[in-house]
């Protein structure tokens, strides 16, 4: 009866008089009505005055979340897809703005600190890593008796294949693929890793017998290789950032910049 009588004030303006009347005497025949009333109004008025307000939210923060999603998390997408754990991801991101970067990254942190806290790690392992690796390779590039062994597989393979460059120019580049990774540039290159890699491999090992600070090295570039494979696999993260974009895309009706890398993973 309530509902009926609200819905008829509601819509027909011209009746609010005879209405006025009807529910006057209604209500002096049941007084209770009047509670119930008073009772249904507040809690229209909490709940009018509540969509409001968070509408009136959503409009203030839309334009920061947006900054939020195409500023860092569609980059971090992008940059974790082609770099993670091989390079520092937030380094990547050296295109925005410093102040404005701090100020997304924190926002970033605080409503997702799972995500943030394994972006800092990943990074602190390959900052500890790349570290590690490079004196590594300054350690065997200085040791006179490892630069004449990996000089010698150099000439055999440059007069294997007849090649013309020097061999001992590309000394350097060996020591560093031996310890990062990557591709020779010489020719052959392939034929060359397959007949000595093992080889230098087994060497470096053996001088980490005889050179403590070698060894190291050595020991601390397998721990934190142990620890970068144990974080979290790329897919993974990537799933968590492309459902955290479009939650905030959806709750705030943000225009994507580049929607595909949300809708299409």
């Amino acid at each position: 009866m309530i509902i009926v009588v609200l819905l008829a004030f509601l819509l027909f303006p011209e009746l609010w008089l005879s209405m006025g009347i009807i529910i006057d005497t209604f209500m002096k025949e049941h007084p209770w009505i009047a509670g119930v009333l008073h009772l249904t109004a507040s809690l229209l008025l909490i709940y009018v005055t509540y969509k409001h307000m968070r509408e009136a939210r959503k409009q203030r923060l839309r334009s920061l979340y947006s900054q939020l999603v195409n500023m860092l998390i569609l980059p971090l997408i992008d940059i974790i897809d082609q770099s993670w754990k091989r390079t520092n991801i937030k380094y990547g991101l050296r295109a925005i703005h410093g102040s404005v970067f701090l100020i997304l990254w924190d926002i970033l942190a605080h409503e997702q600190p799972g995500i943030s806290n394994v972006i800092v790690e990943h990074d602190d392992i390959i900052e500890q890593l790349e570290e590690a690796r490079s004196n590594l390779i300054n350690k065997l590039n200085s040791n006179r008796e490892f630069r004449e062994i990996v000089l010698r597989t150099l000439v055999e393979h440059f007069i294997s294949y007849g090649l013309e460059s020097r061999p001992e120019s590309y000394i350097y580049d060996v020591i560093c693929y031996l310890i990062r990774g990557g591709e020779l540039r010489f020719g052959y290159n392939h034929e060359y890793c397959e007949k000595y890699e093992n080889q230098l491999r087994e060497t470096v090992k053996e001088l980490g017998t005889r050179e403590e600070s070698i060894e190291e090295l050595i020991m601390k570039i397998e721990h934190l290789e142990r620890k970068l494979a144990e974080l979290p696999e790329k897919q993974e993260v990537l799933n968590k950032l492309r459902s955290l974009a479009g939650g905030y895309t959806k709750e705030y009706g943000i225009i994507l910049q580049q929607p595909e890398k949300v809708l299409y993973p």
